[in-house]
């Protein structure tokens, strides 16, 4: 089938800021722009919020202290009925490119790992190259594991501190193990040298009986991950091509072999991700040349959850597990103009049921870095929106708890209906937010990150 690179241009720039491709750092890979315009956040206008909407975030929510002591976490023991069931916890964040989210996250990390056996944090980075770095590299550095795994846009001062703190914790009887889910590569160990390694010890463990050229193969997935940029960023023909010629083949030698791995008398967890999870990034590559980037958004969240599925359920059964990911892939719920589907939260939710705690990050002011490192301030906000009121209701940072059903009065119906909240800090969607978290962090300010 011939490709037109040209014929999703517009669609692309309506859903460019949901982080699809790999080149989109953050939920893409790590490049940088050294223009950096710098954008002052505005002053907020006059609020006009209902006050009932306003005294029940007052009344409820939960003040956190501070963003960093790892030393005290006294201030968060009033989040432990929160955190003491679930066995996955999800942490989003509006933007990938926000400092303070970065230190409270990885703050709340440390604290689920200490304080409530969350042994695992998933990345929403590359299943292959975050779950295994530390098999490949057991003496890796906390700096190089992040550039091993993560993508570039969370390669900050911030992140780090928790990087060193996952490789530290390695020297005792219960460190906090790393992981990732995307269907895209992301970090330096996703090279084909690292996937040819893995993959023909697992096949020396499990020989094959068909022919299998493993190096071509692994090749042209490479490549193919490659001109899925090059044609839905770049608008190359010459990419889109490539993939309409090679696709097809390839698909089916992965079949092949995910399924060799799979009828296996003990199949092997991890092999069957990493084999898995290729194969679900040329369906995500296969939805966008067929379908455009909201089909290709659609098969990566699809393949982000299975992917994580594989991970809790097979790899790591017995493990409590924190999900580092944007809110956009977190939602339990997101039905939205651009796109009109279950993301990978929902297929969370719907798998594991209560197991699952799901909790968003919003900034109420401030700036911070686009995926591609650019500056930009959070815009006003309209009345009634979760910010404005927010912003209304407490100086503090703010834990916000949410019932899942409507309680008596109407100080809480804003939470069931639908009610503004931004993405990026100035993306407006409309969001029946109990319906889709089960908790909200609200960020007083938010700054720009100290990028490595």
């Amino acid at each position: 089938m011939q490709y037109d690179q040209t014929k999703h241009a517009l669609k692309f720039a309506t859903v460019i800021t949901f982080c699809f491709t790999a080149a989109l750092v953050g939920c893409g890979s790590g490049g940088s722009d050294s223009s950096t315009p710098s954008t002052p956040a505005p002053e907020q206008p006059s609020t006009g919020n209902n006050a009932n909407y306003v005294s029940f975030i007052r009344d409820n929510h939960l003040p956190i202290a501070n963003l960093t002591d790892t030393e005290d976490f006294q201030d968060l023991k009033a989040l432990d009925t929160y955190f003491h069931g679930p066995r996955i916890v999800q942490l989003g964040e509006s933007s990938h490119g926000s400092k303070q989210m970065n230190q409270i996250k990885g703050r709340l990390a440390q604290y689920l790992h200490q304080y409530h056996d969350f042994n695992t944090i998933a990345f929403e980075s590359s299943a292959f190259a975050c779950s295994n770095a530390q098999s490949i590299k057991p003496n890796i550095s906390g700096r190089e594991l992040m550039g091993a795994c993560i993508f570039g846009i969370w390669m900050t001062e911030s992140v780090l501190d928790l990087f060193d703190y996952i490789v530290e914790s390695h020297n005792t009887d219960r460190p906090l193990k790393l992981a990732g889910f995307d269907v895209q590569r992301s970090g330096s160990f996703d090279s084909t040298q690292h996937y040819q390694t893995f993959l023909s010890d697992a096949l020396i463990r499990q020989p094959i009986q068909f022919d299998l050229e493993l190096e071509a193969l692994l090749s042209t997935v490479a490549t193919l991950s490659e001109r899925d940029r090059n044609c839905f960023r770049d608008y190359s023909q010459t990419g889109c091509d490539y993939i309409g010629q090679q696709l097809p083949d390839t698909k089916a030698t992965l079949d092949k072999l995910v399924d060799h791995f799979a009828n296996q008398a003990t199949p092997e967890p991890m092999t069957l991700l990493v084999t898995r999870s290729m194969r679900r990034m040329l369906d995500m590559i296969a939805a966008s040349y067929e379908g455009g980037i909201s089909a290709g958004i659609r098969t990566r969240d699809r393949g982000m959850a299975d992917n994580f599925i594989d991970l809790a359920d097979s790899v790591l059964s017995d493990e409590k597990i924190i999900i580092w990911a944007h809110n956009f892939h977190i939602a339990e719920h997101y039905p939205s103009d651009t796109t009109p589907q279950k993301h990978m939260g929902a297929h969370l939710a719907d798998h594991y049921g209560e197991d699952l705690y799901t909790v968003a990050l919003y900034m109420l002011s401030g700036e911070h870095a686009s995926n591609s490192r650019q500056r930009m301030g959070v815009t006003p906000h309209t009345s009634n929106s979760l910010e404005s009121l927010a912003d209304e209701a407490t100086d503090s940072i703010a834990f916000l708890p949410l019932n899942k059903q409507d309680q008596a009065g109407t100080a809480d119906d804003w939470l069931f209906t639908e009610t503004s909240a931004k993405e990026w800090g100035t993306r407006e969607q409309n969001v029946v937010l109990a319906n889709v978290y089960d908790a909200i962090i609200l960020l007083p300010t938010s700054s720009m990150p100290d990028y490595l």
